[in-house]
């Protein structure tokens, strides 16, 4: 099931008991799914959960029975309000656009319902394990700025672009898109994507960890080969017994272990030597080599 199927069917769960919210959701189903039509607004949908829940909230907020035209097996929903119906709900038709006829959604438990309402008829989430992004999206501007002023209004950080002929609101980090889906009240796929987020940070750590140890890795071979050959070109040059006796043990040390770290050459000595003064000694040794090469 797609991340999107689950938010959706989270919120078909979800209990109402006040009749505002309900007619505020009812709101927002139609204002971004219903068209105007004769007399009235048309909304048509393909989700049966979504029909059935339209269908029980219309009948406790308008007395209105839609319960006999519906049909898990129909496939197709087709609601039609007259306008006294659509006027008593909040809403109005006006050249083919729905819109709202006041500002009913004063008290939170509205705004949040009038924003779930939207996100059921017309509202998109990204898979979370790829993108975070959480939209709501319609061709009638007026009511995606109504949506953007409450989620404003809630504290939630979203945007508002054109794509074509839609108007879209988006949450484009885990935090907005998390945000939308409070306001919706889907709980469940909130913590999901949090947990999401969590795995990821987890596993981009581990993967930075593991970037730096094969860099450090890379870095003590490197510098290993480096310290090994010099010491080598001593030894066919003039002979390792030429150096000094600090120097002998350091050079001796280095070829004995080459793929040592400094610090573990560092254990090895006895008495055990500091990083700074071993690693003095072995630029030394390269800086001798160096100079044998150049003769």
């Amino acid at each position: 099931m797609s991340f999107l199927n689950e938010i959706k069917e989270e919120l078909f769960e979800l209990r109402i008991k006040k009749s505002c919210c309900m007619q505020a959701e009812i709101r927002g189903v139609l204002a971004f799914g219903a068209i105007g039509y004769e007399g009235g607004i048309l909304y048509g949908t393909d989700s049966f959960p979504l029909a059935k829940r339209l269908s029980s909230f219309l009948r406790k907020v308008c007395n209105i029975d839609f319960a006999e035209r519906l049909d898990e097996n129909a496939g197709s929903y087709k609601f039609f309000l007259p306008d006294n119906i659509i006027g008593e709900i909040g809403l109005a038709e006006e050249d083919g656009n729905i819109k709202a006829l006041d500002d009913r959604e004063e008290d939170y438990c509205c705004m949040r319902a009038f924003v779930r309402g939207a996100f059921l008829a017309s509202g998109s989430a990204a898979n979370p394990e790829k993108t975070y992004r959480v939209e709501i999206f319609s061709e009638n501007e007026e009511m995606i700025d109504k949506v953007l002023g409450i989620l404003e209004a809630l504290g939630v950080e979203a945007r508002k672009v054109k794509r074509k002929n839609l108007f879209v609101i988006y949450g484009n980090n885990s935090e907005n898109a998390s945000d939308i889906l409070k306001v919706t009240e889907a709980s469940g796929a909130v913590f999901k994507l949090l947990d999401v987020k969590i795995a990821k940070e987890k596993r981009n750590e581990a993967n930075r960890q593991i970037n730096f140890d094969m860099a450090n890795i890379d870095r003590i071979n490197e510098n290993s080969k480096r310290e090994a050959d010099a010491i080598r070109l001593i030894e066919k040059k003039v002979g390792l017994d030429s150096l000094k006796p600090k120097l002998y043990q350091a050079a001796k040390l280095r070829l004995e272990n080459e793929g040592a770290s400094l610090k573990e050459l560092c254990e090895m000595c006895d008495p055990p030597l500091a990083k700074s003064t071993l690693n003095n000694r072995l630029n030394k040794l390269i800086q001798i080599a160096k100079g044998l090469s150049d003769k």
